[in-house]
């Protein structure tokens, strides 16, 4: 097998000398196969002067603007028995021009560009990844949203940390951290921190922290803080603040307090404080002192209170059709 000589001047598109770039040539043993194991590389010389001399056969040509550290693709070129020798890469390449210093440049950084995009995107992927998220989740803040469900939203440090429902939103350090419920939300700091029930909202620092109830608000500092019970309503600091029951109301600061029963209605500051039976109704009553005393029962005002409903007068119509063992009376006219 021969061989024949490359030689020329290496000009680019813009008919400029390129000196001091490297030329190589790869030998393709059939199409899409080169065979990587005879390169043949030349160095131009200060005025782009080059010479390679090779077998006979095909080569992938390439070019490298800085010191062989990248090289742009050329194209293919064909070396046979009748190719003249010596013969310049122009002339092979046919109607391919040579790239610009530029534009090789150009492409270059595009590509970096490029890459660190993908890298980028794929630290992304990582980080969602890492968290196991799906990628509809916001999670903003160290270990926020370790653990959070789809279309969550979880933003300060460990907020949404382990089982952060479906839909739901913590907002606040540690707010919504441990088995936050599907659609709930937790605003401030430690809210709803713990256990917090599907479709409830917790918006105050520890407001709703520990075991709240599905379906319940907590407003205000402390707020049904610690086993608020489900469908039930605090709102003020410290209101339904330690076992507040089912379908409870507390408006008011510390009104239902300390163990408020269930479907019990405080309004009022301290209304409710401590212990208020279930059933019950009181409207602000001070710290306990007249606080209704058996379930079923209604108090009005502080044990100081003078209480006037309308005019004063309280009637209650008598109906048979509300009385029960109802019997004949004997005595007749002499009674």
């Amino acid at each position: 097998m021969g061989t024949k000589t490359v030689s020329g001047v290496i000009k680019d598109a813009g008919n400029f000398v390129e000196a001091n770039c490297y030329i190589k040539l790869d030998p393709v043993i059939s199409l899409g196969d080169t065979y990587k194991g005879a390169e043949y590389i030349e160095v131009c010389d200060s005025s782009g002067n080059y010479s390679i001399t090779v077998p006979i056969g095909s080569y992938d040509s390439f070019i490298s603007y800085d010191f062989g550290a990248h090289y742009v693709r050329l194209g293919r070129i064909q070396i046979i028995n009748d190719t003249p020798s010596p013969v310049s890469l122009s002339v092979l390449l046919g109607n391919t021009q040579i790239p610009t210093n530029s534009q090789v440049l150009a492409a270059q950084t595009s590509a970096s560009d490029a890459a660190a995009s993908a890298s980028s995107a794929a630290s992304d992927a990582a980080a969602l990844n890492a968290h196991n998220l799906t990628g509809t989740e916001v999670a903003i803040g160290a270990n926020a949203g370790a653990g959070q469900g789809a279309n969550a939203v979880a933003v300060g440090n460990a907020s949404g940390y382990t089982g952060q429902g479906d839909n739901a939103v913590a907002i606040g350090r540690a707010s919504g951290g441990n088995g936050q419920g599907i659609s709930s939300v937790a605003v401030g700091y430690n809210a709803g921190q713990t256990t917090q029930g599907q479709s409830s909202v917790a918006v105050g620092n520890a407001s709703g922290q520990t075991t709240q109830g599905v379906y319940s608000v907590a407003v205000g500092y402390n707020a049904g803080q610690t086993t608020q019970g489900d469908q039930s309503v605090a709102v003020g600091n410290n209101t339904g603040y330690d076992t507040q029951g089912d379908n409870s109301v507390a408006v008011g600061n510390s009104a239902g307090r300390t163990t408020q029963g269930s479907n019990s209605v405080a309004v009022g500051s301290t209304a409710g404080f401590v212990n208020q039976p279930a059933n019950s109704i009181c409207l602000n009553s001070d710290n306990n002192a007249n606080n209704p005393t058996a379930t079923n029962s209604i108090v009005i005002g502080r044990s100081n209170y003078d209480v006037q409903i309308g005019d004063g007068n309280i009637q209650s119509v008598s109906d048979a059709r509300d009385k029960f063992a109802v019997e004949d009376l004997p005595l007749g006219l002499d009674f």
